[in-house]
């Protein structure tokens, strides 16, 4: 008696083995495959046709990826708003002034 085993057949599908090939290669005719084909494992795979390829795509680009940074700045330098802290109310300029919202503007409350 011969064994076929399903990851046997599901290989052979993917090496690109026709059914006839599979029966072939076995020595079961393909009457017989035809049956075995019905598995619920099995039923409705097919050959996994292999993708020939005529052209070989070369990468002729520099290895270094150059990519943006951010400022490197470092924290100490930069002023107390520009890090996330807030501004006391004693560094705000006394000239500036604070201006009423319009209550036509639709954001108004």
């Amino acid at each position: 008696m011969i064994t076929l085993t399903i990851t046997g057949i599901q290989q052979d599908l993917k090496d690109g083995l026709t059914r006839k090939a599979i029966a072939e290669k076995y020595g079961i005719s393909q009457t017989e495959l035809k049956i075995h084909m019905k598995h619920p494992k099995l039923k409705g795979k097919k050959t996994i046709k292999p993708k020939v390829m005529i052209s070989e795509l070369q990468d002729d680009t520099q290895d270094s990826v150059e990519r943006e940074t951010p400022s490197q700045t470092p924290e100490s330098e930069l002023e107390p708003t520009e890090i996330g802290n807030p501004v006391s109310n004693e560094e705000v300029d006394d000239n500036s002034e604070m201006v009423e919202a319009d209550s036509s503007s639709p954001w108004a409350n």
